[in-house]
């Protein structure tokens, strides 16, 4: 009988250090230096109120590309003026994918120096490649917000004809300009019959005729009135970030000839207009400020309107700092009367935003069952703690 004999064959391997699971992952056994992270060449600064918000692109590969693949985070680092850089700080949550961060802190008018680079656990091993090359550098100033201001002053005039048909633009947008660079939002102000011939674009701040001019303290349609008068708003939807206008329009051409009274010497009526029914509008109550928990506000219209609880709450009105988590109706089977209740996000203010002039049809429109569209926009700032 020939023995069997068992041949065992032991191969040794070269033994690589465990960390986080990078070695371990068994991809490349080079140098752990391959493995350091690529660098950010595209750093960029947003300055805010007491903070800046730094903004980057995917890093490069590094020496052989596992870097990139690799990378477990990001750290920062910044100076004062011309002042030393302090040590690198890890952000804390990140990952390879983080491509943000905002320092918070900071003093306003005080010139900040940034840079970040990304870390893996190869620094354990080899000290070098704790973190890539330093990004580009990039500089910022934080400062407090400053509320917009109109263009024209504290009043404006515009003029538009008796026979210009409904929709028309009135003049020159009622612009106003924001130092910061924030998106404004306009809208008018409530409170006297004037407001109800115009409307206003909520993005560019341009005026337009509701409907032909006409006079409505005479019991015919005779266009007896020459000038209205309004309030029009401006908000960059920060705490503070708001200014007021008092705009004069002037209604040129035939019949015209007095500032709201009757005219008993005018003219024949050059147009007959019946007078157009009460305008869609939108009211609502938020809280001055909250204390990081949540509340409830009421949001009423004119009139009863096509909706439902689920666009209300997630599209009609947003909150920014917080969530819209519900909206119920004030009466059952009426859409005129909402409950809206918001949850803060933390302690910080709450943008509070209802969108109006937009079509009928689109899923952020407010409009009514014979399709009358909501023009007026609401904005509103509930302070935080």
């Amino acid at each position: 009988m020939v023995p069997r004999i068992l041949v065992v064959l032991v191969v040794v391997g070269a033994l690589i250090p465990l960390s986080s699971g990078v070695a371990s992952a068994g991809y490349h056994a080079g140098y752990p230096e391959d493995f350091a992270p690529g660098s950010i060449s595209d750093l960029r600064a947003e300055a805010g109120d007491e903070q800046v918000t730094l903004r980057w692109g995917r890093p490069s590969y590094g020496i052989n590309g596992w870097g990139t693949y690799y990378i477990e985070g990001y750290e920062v680092q910044w100076k004062v003026g011309n002042g030393s850089y302090n040590s690198w700080t890890r952000i804390s949550g990140s990952s390879r994918y983080t491509r943000k961060h905002t320092v918070t802190g900071l003093t306003n008018g005080t010139a900040y120096t940034f840079r970040v680079r990304p870390w893996n656990a190869w620094s354990h091993y080899y000290p070098a490649s704790a973190g890539a090359d330093p990004s580009n550098a990039v500089s910022a100033t934080p400062a407090g917000n400053s509320a917009p201001t109109f263009n024209d002053g504290a009043t404006a005039d515009r003029s538009v004809g008796i026979n210009t048909s409904a929709g028309a633009a009135v003049g020159s947008p009622v612009a106003a300009t924001d130092a910061n660079g924030d998106t404004l939002t306009y809208s008018m102000g409530w409170g006297t019959e004037d407001v109800e011939f115009f409307n206003i674009d909520s993005a560019t701040g341009q005026l337009r005729t509701e409907s032909i001019l006409y006079s409505p303290d005479r019991p015919d349609p005779l266009p007896g009135r020459s000038v209205f008068e309004f309030e029009v708003h401006v908000s960059d939807g920060k705490s503070g970030g708001t200014d007021t206008i008092t705009v004069t329009v002037t209604v040129t051409g035939s019949g015209t000839g007095n500032t709201g009274t009757a005219n008993a010497e005018a003219a024949p009526p050059t147009l007959v207009e019946p007078p157009p029914a009460e305008r869609l509008r939108a009211s609502w109550s938020p809280p001055g400020s909250h204390d990081g928990t949540e509340f409830t506000f009421r949001l009423t219209f004119s009139k009863p309107v096509s909706l439902s609880f689920r666009n209300v709450r997630d599209v009609i009105v947003s909150a920014d700092g917080g969530v819209v988590t519900k909206a119920r109706r004030v009466t059952r089977g009426s859409n005129q009367g909402w409950d809206i209740r918001v949850q803060p996000s933390g302690s910080g203010d709450i943008t509070l935003k209802l969108l109006g002039g937009v079509a009928c049809g689109n899923p952020a429109a407010v409009c009514t069952r014979d399709g009358e569209q909501l023009s007026q926009s609401l904005a509103a700032i509930v302070a935080g703690s």
